[in-house]
């Protein structure tokens, strides 16, 4: 009877060890596996997005500076003239010519055409690049984009426009920015450092899938 009743303890022990591991198995699957899930759904999109949207090739480029399609305006007439970093040199209009509402989205390319005219008597374009600044905190940069370099070579007199694409990545969509794009211009004896737009956006969230599986986690 002794003997019964002691395997039977030990069977029970047994058994509640065995249900104890289960119960941390079973916790293990169901929280982390969801969190594993988001990271594999997130690398699958980023690389549908990444293959639909690669970054600009040669080729690309030849097809993207093919701005003739574009109803770009005409800034030409002194009454337009900007004053920028004292000087009145230069001429110039930005446009997003594939979001006419000025909305902008996070997580594609953006391309943007900037058209500039000069009244010196000949400068270059040296570079252009965007960047993205904190909406109550102009001078904390968040982030520096990628500078284009143009070395563009503009008479007097002559208006051009060059194409700039930037790519913001998703995680920065549905707040808000200040979004800013900046040149390099130099006539050989000064450099111009000019500001071509300083505006707020709130970039909006092109989500690739109506699922929200940060929600699913927290549901499981």
């Amino acid at each position: 009877e002794i003997c019964a009743c002691a395997l039977y303890l030990s069977v029970r022990k047994t058994c509640n060890l065995l249900m104890h591991l289960f119960n941390i198995f079973f916790f293990l699957v169901i929280f982390l596996y969801p969190k594993n899930l988001i990271t594999i759904c997130q690398n699958v999109n980023d690389d549908e997005n990444t293959e639909e949207y690669s970054s600009i090739s040669e080729e690309d480029d030849a097809i993207d500076l093919d701005i003739s399609n574009y109803n770009l305006p005409d800034i030409k007439g002194t009454e337009e003239a900007i004053e920028k970093n004292l000087t009145q040199s230069f001429q110039y209009h930005l446009i997003f010519p594939d979001y006419s509402d000025n909305i902008l989205p996070a997580g594609v390319p953006i391309r943007v055409a900037i058209t500039v005219l000069n009244h010196e008597e000949q400068v270059t374009l040296v570079h252009i690049y965007a960047a993205l600044h904190h909406p109550k905190k102009a001078s904390h940069s968040i982030q520096n984009f990628t500078a284009h370099q143009y070395e563009l070579v503009i008479p007097t007199g002559i208006e051009v426009t060059v194409l700039y694409t930037m790519w913001l990545h998703h995680s920065f969509a549905e707040r808000l920015f200040y979004l800013t794009f900046n040149a390099l211009l130099t006539d050989n004896e000064t450099d111009h450092y000019v500001t071509l737009y300083n505006t707020s956006h709130t970039f909006l969230d092109l989500k690739t899938s109506n699922l929200d599986f940060q929600l699913l986690s927290i549901i499981v």
